[in-house]
């Protein structure tokens, strides 16, 4: 790259010029020949595109699935245009896609769109999260029952919580398991915990109100204060799950 590319590209005009299509070529690029550049500086931005798209179709295959590629490749292709990615690592590209869908009109076509590419993205934060051991309940054996209401639990490393207004989990599996051809969602709010405790991301639907009581965990509550937020049973059956699925790495009393 000649000293006029590389002042472009620090000045960010050449990155401009890459995402706006109706932008002319930086006028400090040439060609080693001194020829036109007009033409490769659009194959080249062109490419550009191409491979932003593609990220994002990998991030989000099950979205791209939903709405057929032709549909999310020009939705992709829009979210391109106004986020050029911020690190070279191509897996932390999209991390805003699902708010774009938000607030991007043409997306309205699809109302379960923005939530299953939220679900998809935790899922991923989820798959590439730090390794770290898991508690069971064995590990609380000992503690005395007078202070069980000031457990605090630390969660694994990899561990997410999802909720969405619309049946984003059953969506999400019958993609994952192809048989969206007899598929007949629901008319509901779902909610699931997301978790890699080993090898393998686990999907672990849970109802609204072991949501609430999850979350008032996941906050740092206290597990007296967490149980304000679902019926006692339902409070405990929801904490044999983190247990039982590797969602906590270690614990707390406070006194």
């Amino acid at each position: 790259m000649n000293m006029g590319n590389w002042r472009a590209t620090q000045s960010g005009e050449f990155s401009a010029a890459l995402l706006n299509i109706e932008q002319d070529v930086p006028s400090d690029i040439i060609a080693w020949h001194g020829g036109a550049v007009k033409k490769r500086f659009q194959v080249y931005r062109n490419n550009v595109y191409t491979s932003l798209v593609d990220a994002l179709s990998s991030q989000f295959p099950v979205s791209t699935q939903f709405v057929g590629d032709a549909f999310f490749k020009a939705l992709a292709r829009e979210y391109a245009a106004h986020n050029m990615p911020k690190s070279p690592r191509m897996f932390e590209y999209g991390e805003n896609f699902p708010e774009f869908l938000d607030n991007f009109p043409p997306a309205n076509a699809a109302p379960m769109l923005p939530d299953l590419a939220r679900f998809e993205w935790i899922w991923n934060l989820a798959y590439r999260a730090a390794e770290a051991d898991s508690i069971t309940g064995v590990a609380l054996v000992n503690i005395a029952p007078e202070f069980m209401q000031g457990l605090c639990f630390t969660f694994h490393p990899s561990f997410q919580l999802f909720h969405s207004q619309h049946p984003i989990v059953d969506l999400w599996l019958a993609h994952k398991e192809d048989v969206t051809s007899e598929l007949k969602l629901p008319d509901v709010a779902q909610c699931a915990i997301i978790v890699r405790p080993h090898a393998q991301v686990q999907v672990i639907p849970i109802t609204q109100q072991q949501f609430g009581f999850i979350a008032a965990l996941y906050a740092g509550k206290t597990l007296g204060i967490a149980m304000e937020f679902a019926p006692p049973e339902m409070c405990m059956e929801s904490l044999a799950i983190l247990l039982g699925q590797g969602c906590l790495s270690d614990y707390v009393v406070r006194t």
